[in-house]
């Protein structure tokens, strides 16, 4: 029966373990592959507490529980370590606190001491069925509140913070049972402390919400101001080439008028002389693609000028574009951030590097493929392409603004990393 019990209360504690691991993070994969190292884990899992050696104090067994569970998060699920790491202590801070705090209450209900009411089958089977019924309700509420939600994405600083309460709550309740143990009575005051610490790690768990609504708004603020500044780079290069045109067409007319007074003095000489020493001043011709779409052939020359100042080889593969599919703030957006991700990964290879662009009209769909040399870059089932510098949770805003602008117009996309290249692909249709 006690093995039975055993089996029962540590598959709900697996299960909902699981559920909060998919509550928060995503899986790296799925089927057979996923499963069968659960089941490892669980088995792993259940044999703890039937081994008199490792499961020598509450504290020991709640550590080595948390090991477990936390390599097996960072194998099979994406997200930070310290993340992972305050998730599981909390989750098993709280399993603890239900677990012997519901003991504690029913004993101090039926006026049992707390070493009989461990050794009382019918009050460990209640105890324990009281407490997985309330775990397993925390964590479909959980999954409820979170898991429709955009995962957080915090500094580790701010995560190993986090931890310290629910590591110390562990320390705490060691001590609390061990007092309880000790006693071999039940205190009012001892339930009502232990609940008191219970409910403030639930609390600190749910306070998860604001956190995440407050880094949410943060991110979105930083996602519009890069956008922002996306736009007004693209609006500061197409007045740039305004006023170039209008100079242009000034001195255009001013060289038209000088010629025809100099030929109609017949003055032909000093008319060619004039024509040599202005073809020998025209200026550097930067506009290398032209796609009929104004906006398109701002953005692609004046990344290309950019490429061409850090020494990255730009090509580009189009045809006519003037009916490209999304409306001109939204092609500079997905352009503008394609590109300078493009151009920040070229940025750091020691050796030469290149972009190749590819936007084409075939029988009314649209290619759009960006490919350049690359570092390494893992990419998660999602597209999400975690960035490597400090402080990620203000960085990372390119491929969001991007996602976003595919998301609205309902178009699906690809991101891949091959042969030191990595890939943009999307059919527009």
């Amino acid at each position: 029966m006690e093995h039975l019990m055993e089996i029962m209360t540590t598959g709900t504690e697996t299960f909902c373990i699981v559920l909060l691991l998919n509550t928060f993070f995503e899986r790296k994969y799925t089927s057979y592959r996923f499963f069968f190292p659960l089941s490892a884990a669980f088995l792993f899992y259940l044999w703890l507490p039937l081994n008199t050696i490792l499961a020598t104090s509450f504290v020991t067994k709640l550590f080595i529980s948390i090991l477990i569970w936390l390599v097996f998060s960072q194998i099979f699920y994406t997200g930070a370590l310290p993340f992972h790491l305050f998730l599981l202590c909390s989750f098993f801070i709280i399993l603890s606190g239900l677990d012997y705090f519901t003991l504690l209450g029913i004993s101090y209900i039926f006026s049992f001491s707390f070493s009989d009411a461990l050794s009382n089958s019918a009050l460990y089977i209640l105890g324990a069925f009281v407490s997985r019924t309330l775990l397993l309700l925390f964590s479909i509420i959980i999954y409820r509140l979170f898991k429709a939600k955009t995962s957080m994405i915090l500094s580790s600083s701010t995560w190993i913070a986090l931890l310290l309460f629910p590591v110390f709550s562990i320390l705490l309740f060691g001590v609390t049972i061990e007092i309880a143990m000790a006693q071999n009575k039940i205190s009012f005051n001892l339930i009502l402390s232990g609940i008191g610490l219970l409910l403030f790690n639930i609390s600190l768990f749910l306070l998860l919400g604001k956190l995440e609504y407050s880094t949410n708004l943060q991110q979105k603020n930083i996602a519009l101001q890069h956008e922002i500044d996306q736009n007004m780079k693209s609006t500061n290069a197409l007045q740039a080439i305004f006023n170039e045109q209008r100079a242009l067409t000034h001195d255009f007319n001013n060289h038209i008028t000088t010629l025809y007074m100099l030929l109609k003095a017949e003055h032909y000489e000093k008319a060619t002389e004039y024509v040599k020493v202005l073809s020998q001043n025209l200026p550097e011709n930067t506009r290398v693609v032209s796609t009929n779409h104004p906006i398109l052939d701002t953005i692609l020359n004046q990344k290309y000028t950019q490429a061409k100042l850090q020494n990255t080889s730009m090509r580009f593969t189009v045809n006519d574009l003037s009916s490209f599919p999304m409306k001109d703030e939204d092609v500079v957006t997905l352009l503008g951030n394609l590109l300078d991700n493009a151009l920040e990964a070229c940025r750091k290879l020691p050796d030469s590097s290149y972009i190749n662009v590819k936007i084409l009209k075939k029988e009314g769909d649209f290619l759009l493929s960006v490919e350049n040399s690359s570092l390494p870059v893992k990419i998660s089932e999602n597209n999400y392409v975690p960035t490597d510098k400090a402080e990620p949770h203000l960085h990372g805003f390119g491929l969001q603004n991007i996602a976003h602008i595919m998301q609205k117009y309902g178009y699906e996309y690809t991101l891949f990393y091959h042969d030191a290249r990595f890939h943009f692909v999307s059919i527009l249709s």
